[in-house]
């Protein structure tokens, strides 16, 4: 690895990789520091300047690499968008969210395919930058650490806590998928086996701290996939215990005794878990906006209504619900899907999902492919990742998560190198 740290200080356009993989993490404490959301946070400078130097070399040598994923993606959201703009244009709907997406999203593709245009064939370059990734998302654990040390009253908003949980969730639930996949590969190497044991032991931490409930979910679900393939029967159970007693734990704290400040902060966020508070409403409104959203897929199957258009529909759909299954979240507030899967369905139509479907399809062979191929610590990662994603993608939608296309890009050059026979390792 420090060979591959040393090629990519001699080129510009691996450091503009690596600069865009490690900065991407910092996505809240950006927030936080700045007072506000900003397109241009550093890792969204260096993806511009990276896609600046993408067509710019393009035009210099006049070759631009596509493949059938580039193809597909593409497509994908070219009929979420083109339909959003029918749609918008028959019934006089807005327009927010989905131009929100447009620019989020088409940024991110822009950057994934320009790193498409310059990473070799180098399996140790391309652990370096996933590395990068990991790198940044433990400082922002330890950040999180010394917010709960240091102002235990607002911890909850530090690192996308009170910003979106889910996004950081699922981040630092990479992050201990990424340890647990280095740790099975680790030989004749105690301190490093503890450091990893220690840096996976902070993260799950920090990841009840956040209360994200969807990358919790995932991470539960990733383990028991772990303990067919690699853990056995005991181990498995130790790692689930180990989760489902920690959530008990945190779910049966007294916290009538602190102020009301830490009652509302650290004992509003740990109350999220609670099955009552994750299964009341219908799972935080879940359920009925998928119910409601249904019967909007009834009148929009083919091509759907176009990405980010449900919440201009969701209240005028929540009412058409029978009584007893509405609620006042869905009733009062326009609400997101809140899932990669229906957002392809409902907002992308039957020809959406088909599409969807086929990325998901191609990636899961080739993860599956590459990890029988090599089966080493990273080719597990990637695989585990891929389930990660799939499985938050039920309750989350993560198509605007700053890392989703980015690792999706990462793996799928991964699986290219590995099953290509070509990589420079």
């Amino acid at each position: 690895m420090i060979e591959a740290y040393r090629n990519v200080l001699k080129e510009p356009k691996f450091i503009l990789i690596a600069a865009y993989s490690f900065l991407m993490c910092f996505e809240y404490i950006f927030v936080e520091a700045l007072g506000g959301d900003s397109i241009f946070k550093p890792y969204r400078i260096a993806g511009i300047i990276l896609i600046a130097y993408a067509f710019l070399n393009a035009c210099y040598l006049k070759k631009v690499k596509l493949d059938s994923y580039d193809f597909l993606i593409v497509l994908f959201f070219s009929i979420h968008f083109f339909s959003a703009f029918s749609t918008a244009g028959l019934d006089g709907s807005g327009m927010y969210y989905t131009n929100q997406n447009i620019i989020l999203i088409l940024l991110s593709f822009l950057v994934c395919f320009s790193i498409k245009q310059f990473l070799e064939n180098d399996i140790k370059l391309i652990e370096l930058i996933v590395f990068l990734f990991m790198l940044a998302t433990f400082i922002n654990v330890i950040y999180a650490i010394y917010s709960v040390i240091s102002n235990p009253v607002s911890a909850f908003r530090i690192s996308g806590f009170y910003k979106d949980p889910a996004i950081f969730g699922v981040t630092v639930s990479i992050l201990i998928t990424y340890c647990i996949a280095q740790y099975l590969y680790v030989e004749n190497n105690t301190k490093l086996k503890i450091i990893i044991f220690i840096v996976s032991t902070l993260s799950f931490g920090v990841l009840l701290l956040a209360a994200s409930r969807t990358g919790l979910l995932s991470l539960f679900l990733v383990v028991s996939v772990v303990g067919v393939m690699k853990l056995g029967f005991i181990r498995t159970l130790a790692l689930l215990f180990i989760i489902i007693g920690s959530l008990i734990f945190v779910n049966n704290i007294d916290f009538t005794n602190f102020s009301p400040e830490i009652q509302y902060g650290i004992g509003r966020t740990f109350d999220r878990l609670s099955i009552e508070n994750t299964l009341g409403g219908g799972g935080a409104g879940r359920l009925p906006t998928w119910r409601a959203a249904f019967l909007l897929f009834e009148d929009n199957y083919f091509f759907g209504i176009g990405m980010g258009q449900y919440p201009e529909y969701s209240i005028q759909y929540a009412q058409l619900l029978p009584e007893g299954v509405e609620n006042s979240v869905v009733l009062e507030y326009n609400l997101g899907l809140h899932s990669n899967y229906l957002s392809a369905l409902i907002e992308g139509g039957i020809i959406g999902f088909i599409v969807y479907a086929t990325l998901n399809f191609l990636w899961l062979v080739n993860s599956i492919k590459a990890y029988t191929y090599l089966k080493d610590a990273n080719s597990l990662f990637f695989l585990l990742f891929f389930i990660l994603i799939s499985l938050s993608g039920f309750t989350q939608e993560t198509f605007q998560f700053p890392y989703y296309l980015f690792f999706l890009t990462m793996l799928t050059i991964y699986n290219r190198t590995i099953l290509s026979g070509e990589t420079k390792a």
